[in-house]
Parts: C-alpha cells; sequence; structure tokens
C-alpha cells in the first residue's frame, strides 16, 4: 500500500466540507503490469440526480522541503495516472490536489502555463481552513 502524503486529511476534509463523500481511499486502477493507487475517490450528487465522481492525487509540497523533483514526481504522477485511466480504466476526472500556497509559490507563472498546456485539473486547498479556494480545470 503507498503511503500517503501528511495533509491528505486536511484534503480529504476540504472535500467533505463541501459535499462531497470520499469512497475508496485508496483507488485501485489494475493494469497488466502492476497496480496503480490513486489517493483517493469522491463522489458527489449534482443536478438531475446525476453522480459527479473524481479521483484525487494529493500532493503536499511542505513549506521549505520542495524540491523540483517533487514537482517533476506530481506533475508525472497525475500524467501517468491520467493516461492509464483512458486506457484502462474508466472516464472519472482525475484531479491533483495541492495547497493553494504551494500553486501560488511554486507553480507560477511557468509551472501554470505547462499545466495548462498538458490540460491537468487542479484542486487548490487552503490547508489551515480545510476548504476548497479553486477548481482548475
Amino acid at each position: 500500500m503507498p503511503a500517503i502524503d501528511r495533509c491528505h486529511e486536511r484534503v480529504v476534509h476540504a472535500l467533505i466540507n463541501e459535499g462531497w463523500t470520499i469512497n475508496k481511499q485508496p483507488f485501485k486502477v489494475v493494469t497488466p503490469l502492476n497496480p496503480l493507487f490513486i489517493d483517493l475517490e469522491a463522489r458527489k450528487a449534482a443536478d438531475m440526480g446525476i453522480q459527479m465522481i473524481l479521483l484525487i492525487e494529493i500532493k503536499c509540497f511542505p513549506d521549505g522541503d520542495s524540491t523540483m523533483n517533487d514537482l517533476y514526481s506530481a506533475i508525472g504522477q497525475y500524467l501517468v495516472y491520467r493516461t492509464v485511466l483512458k486506457r484502462f480504466q474508466n472516464a472519472s476526472d482525475l484531479y491533483l490536489a495541492i495547497p493553494t500556497k504551494a500553486y501560488h509559490e511554486l507553480f507560477q507563472p511557468l509551472i501554470a502555463s505547462l499545466i495548462t498546456e498538458l490540460a491537468m485539473k487542479l484542486v487548490l486547498v487552503d490547508m489551515e481552513r480545510e476548504r476548497i479556494e479553486q477548481w482548475i480545470t
């Protein structure tokens, strides 16, 4: 079983505070080689009774500890998971959940343009208040 990031529970609380139900932690994706484990699956009722399902990978980028390798790892992991999901699983949206502070300090401005170019989806989380600040799609 993979290790979870130290901000994992704060992201879970932020999602719950916004009305999401956490279904699976972690969400297992079976592939011909090895299974992959995405941090969580969340569901929320939408208009007309439709269920919205999200898969979320969580990365903390802790203050003072972050390196470019952390960034490379997070982006690479997200892209691998997204590709594998398209090929072997379902069409659920995959998001990378990160602290709002990390987005503004690490992702701006060059990485933000890369995120757009790669069509990555992000969830920005205020870790102190355990609140979703922004969905970037």
